[in-house]
């Protein structure tokens, strides 16, 4: 199973997204700090990591509420 990351500049709004994917689709994410290894965060932020078949409900999540984001990693 692959994986990928969301990335987001604050804790608060990656588990907001956490509650709704499992509450209103089921889907499990696991909030994780971003990997400094990645080199896209200056400072604190989290992500979520689940599996690859989610990206697209979780990204028309983000979007569609007008959530920021910093990335999405595949």
């Amino acid at each position: 199973m692959n994986n990928v990351l969301i990335v987001f500049a604050s804790a608060t709004t990656a588990n907001r997204v956490k509650s709704v994917l499992r509450k209103s689709f089921g889907i499990d994410s696991a909030l994780v700090q971003t990997p400094k290894a990645l080199g896209i965060s200056s400072g604190c932020s989290y992500c979520l990591k689940m599996s690859a078949e989610h990206l697209e409900t979780a990204w028309k999540l983000v979007s569609s509420n007008g959530l920021s984001f910093v990335a999405n990693i595949k």
